[in-house]
């Protein structure tokens, strides 16, 4: 270090094989959180919160508890939620396509062969989950937008 003085080897060697996903698991694992305890602030406490505490003989209005569609309704019609949520379905994919099959090699159901095939299958069942579920948040924004002329 003491001929070099503060300059630094520089790195320009990527790992051959190794995926975004793969690299980035604690960020995409910190997103998915965020998005559990957003999904679970905008629709488990709206839904079955209230109606635990009824149960428990707490004063609580349960009008809308069982109400799904109004709560899907109310949580993307706002953008901010429609960002987010788009945000986490994004990281839930990167995290679904690596670790669908990572799970297969951890248990040993891989070779060369199966190893390509595994990778195929999660990102299938991974775009199909995904894309569902993105659907929800946007067709309900969009209805949003256009009121009842839609």
């Amino acid at each position: 270090r003491k001929p070099r003085g503060s300059q630094r080897y520089a790195v320009t060697v990527v790992e051959p094989g190794v995926k975004w996903a793969s690299k980035n698991m604690l960020v995409l694992g910190f997103i998915i959180l965020g998005g559990l305890a957003l999904h679970l602030f905008n629709f488990w406490a709206k839904m079955q919160l209230p109606e635990l505490m009824h149960n428990m003989g707490a004063v609580v209005d349960t009008t809308y508890a069982a109400d799904g569609v109004y709560h899907i309704t109310n949580t993307f019609s706002n953008p901010v939620y429609v960002v987010l949520y788009l945000i986490w379905l994004a990281a839930l994919w990167f995290h679904l396509t690596h670790g669908f099959w990572s799970s297969m090699q951890s248990l040993g159901w891989n070779n060369k062969i199966w190893i390509n095939r595994w990778k195929c299958i999660s990102n299938i069942y991974s775009t199909i989950v995904v894309i569902c579920f993105a659907l929800v948040v946007v067709v309900f924004y969009v209805q949003s937008l256009c009121g009842a002329s839609c």
